[in-house]
């Protein structure tokens, strides 16, 4: 259900996202990106993925695929102001 929520977030925050940087409201773009990104944060921490990785592994990588999604995400919308550090982090997500 964690997962499913960050998912929904996500499509939440691509779209309010395009919205406000259509419109040239740049601040609350990146506002909002800003936000699902501490989503994010907040759901791997909480997941513990750590303590998962031997005892449940189909649910450690659901953690893991879910967070990496989000990442790769947030440094394609962050990539216009960012260029630089999204493409490492692209590069770092394969």
């Amino acid at each position: 259900p964690e997962t499913q929520k960050l998912i929904a977030e996500c499509h939440e925050a691509v779209q309010e996202y395009c919205i406000q940087f259509e419109m040239g409201l740049f601040h609350m773009a990146l506002a909002r990106l800003w936000k699902f990104i501490n989503q994010t944060n907040a759901y791997f921490h909480a997941q513990e993925p750590w303590k998962l990785a031997k005892t449940n592994p189909v649910l450690f990588d659901e953690i893991m695929w879910a967070t990496a999604h989000a990442l790769h995400t947030s440094a394609i919308l962050l990539w216009p102001v960012m260029p630089q550090k999204m493409e490492r982090l692209l590069e770092s997500l394969g």
